[in-house]
């Protein structure tokens, strides 16, 4: 159950601020100044604010490609 439950503390995986309850790291997100880009693990290497990254994604350079960087990956 701990391992999932909302109550839980939990750390920020980005700069490890917190503790937090686990329902509450969506909230931090938004203000995190260290979230990587969703396509980090393809490549790209921007960091910002979870709102900052949100932005962000609408011209990532990855996120057209991301696709064929994963199958790539893989091989």
């Amino acid at each position: 159950h701990e391992a999932v439950c909302d109550y839980a503390l939990s750390s920020c995986p980005n700069c490890n601020e917190g503790p937090f309850l686990r329902k509450d790291l969506l909230k931090h997100r938004v203000v995190c100044k260290r979230c990587p880009c969703l396509n980090s693990r393809v490549g790209c290497g921007y960091v910002g604010s979870g709102k900052e990254v949100d932005i962000h994604m609408e011209t990532c350079p990855y996120e057209s490609i991301k696709g064929f960087l994963v199958i790539h990956n893989q091989q």
